[in-house]
């Protein structure tokens, strides 16, 4: 059987668990301060790394001269009088005619001539339709 616990005990009992619950408080920040201070550090050296590993490669890319070769190869474009008159034309209503007579420099002129359009139609504007008046069913 156990003796009953004397105030003295009591009080003694009390102090030893505010000490003890002081001291878990205290390992216990210290060790969360200690774990978010390695992850800094672990978190400033990828940062470092990746850093340098930019760096390198922004170096290897300026020292690395692209060299970009020409070459001139033959062509020939061939634009007659009809096609720039059709590119110049607007797209609808225009018809293209040649001309009845040809210069003396071997090329073939053309003259635009526009179509009529039909003249636009006026449309009526729609009835305008009232909606029937509902009662209310006061709810």
């Amino acid at each position: 059987m156990r003796k009953p616990l004397t105030p003295v005990h009591r009080d003694r009992a009390a102090a030893m668990m505010h000490g003890l619950t002081g001291v878990v408080t205290a390992v216990t920040v210290a060790g969360v301060g200690a774990a978010s201070g390695v992850a800094a550090r672990h978190t400033e050296a990828d940062k470092a790394t990746q850093a340098q590993a930019k760096a390198k490669a922004a170096a290897e890319a300026a020292s690395a001269q692209i060299v970009v070769e020409y070459i001139e190869r033959p062509s020939r474009t061939v634009i007659t009088r009809e096609v720039i008159a059709a590119a110049a034309a607007p797209a609808a209503g225009v018809s293209t005619v040649k001309a009845a007579t040809k210069p003396a420099t071997g090329t073939t002129t053309t003259t635009t001539k526009a179509a009529t359009a039909p003249k636009p139609v006026a449309v009526a504007p729609a009835p305008v339709v009232q909606k029937p008046v509902v009662p209310s069913t006061g709810s």
